[in-house]
């Protein structure tokens, strides 16, 4: 058989702030994803968290692995799979997609948030 490789990945930078509250808040969103797309957690870590998808006719309980490293105020999101079916009728791409659209801009979006009420602190302190 042969090997079906897929990935998609996703750049967070952020210039300040708690990389513990980011994670904090990572951990939380791949929890609200796990329970959305009735996915299992296999097995999380600091830098990797596993997935099992659902079994349906279009899926065989794929694994997905979503790799989040922090380094110099960035974080980078890479989901991928590899598995050994021949044919993935575009399941696998969907199935990579959906990790980093679900948890990449709300990511983003939190760090925003957090970013600007730190700035604003500071220019409240200043002022």
């Amino acid at each position: 058989m042969g090997s079906a490789y897929k990935e998609k990945s996703f750049n967070l930078d952020f210039f300040g702030g708690d990389f513990k509250v980011v994670k904090k808040e990572l951990k939380r969103l791949i929890q609200e994803f796990s329970k959305h797309k009735r996915w299992e957690v296999n097995g999380q870590n600091e830098e990797f968290t596993e997935f099992t998808t659902k079994i349906s006719w279009a899926s065989f309980g794929e694994s997905v692995s979503l790799q989040h490293l922090f380094e110099n105020n960035s974080l980078l999101l890479r989901a991928y799979t590899e598995n050994s079916q021949l044919i993935s009728w575009g399941k696998l791409e969907e199935n990579v997609s959906t990790v980093i659209d679900f948890i990449g801009p709300k990511l983003q979006a939190f760090i925003t948030e957090k970013e600007s009420n730190r700035q604003n602190s500071n220019l409240a302190i200043v002022n």
